[in-house]
């Protein structure tokens, strides 16, 4: 119930805090730490060995935490631009980037701020997992159109859950329960990580067409050995 609430009617501000919280305390975000991870998923490789341009193209990663996307594919030898909202794990990634990997501190919503100057990519990562903490209908479709917007080639969007069913008690409770604007009824927070957004493959194909994306690729296999993902770009 407690979990339930907070999806429900916490503020933006409260959830913003808690993910910046939830993330940058925890050490397998954080590269100075003996538990980050600095490697690319199975997954993850899949796409970039099959469906990204080779390096040292120019790569653009948001949601990037500590950076184990951005390290992993500098050592590659792609060029990266990675940007994240925590200031703890932007300062961590900071210190420990090499010389291909530039980092900057903001959010999506702050993605028109960032790159004004209208830069360009050849490929994009929406870090793991990020897309999922975006709250609103309104927000996940603008932070793909920024997206489409700075680059040329595929973008690899993960999601942290897939809708699934729910008993009928957990659905009258959702009914009943008080409800901020543009947030769904499958809303969810956890304690781990905060607040996210499960979707499903017509969720996201609808994002995508409102975005102006055609879908590339499609998995949502929930192996341990996968996350659920898409591969965009725009429309030619």
């Amino acid at each position: 119930m407690r979990s339930e609430l907070v999806a429900a009617v916490a503020s933006e501000a409260v959830l913003d805090r808690y993910n910046d919280l939830a993330y940058g305390g925890t050490e397998t975000y954080r590269p100075e730490t003996d538990s980050f991870r600095q490697y690319l998923f199975p997954w993850e490789e899949e796409v970039v060995r099959n469906r990204f341009p080779k390096p040292p193209a120019r790569i653009l990663v948001g949601g990037a935490g500590g950076g184990r996307e951005p390290l992993a594919l500098a050592e590659l030898g792609y060029e990266i631009v990675a940007f994240d909202p925590s200031e703890t794990l932007v300062t961590s990634l900071t210190a420990r980037a090499p010389g291909n990997v530039t980092v900057l501190g903001g959010a999506y919503e702050e993605m028109d701020a960032l790159f004004a100057e209208g830069r360009r990519f050849d490929a994009a990562i929406v870090g793991w997992g990020s897309f999922s903490h975006l709250r609103s209908e309104k927000a996940r479709v603008a932070t793909l159109r920024s997206f489409a917007r700075l680059t040329d080639g595929p973008i690899l969007v993960s999601f942290l859950a897939v809708k699934g069913a729910t008993s009928p008690r957990l659905q009258r409770m959702r009914r009943l329960l008080p409800r901020r604007a543009e947030r769904d009824p499958q809303d969810i927070f956890a304690v781990t990580i905060g607040f996210y957004h499960p979707v499903d493959e017509g969720e996201v194909r609808g994002l995508a067409e409102q975005a102006e994306l055609e879908v590339v690729h499609l998995s949502f296999d929930e192996r341990d050995t996968n996350w659920p993902h898409v591969v965009l770009r725009r429309r030619q």
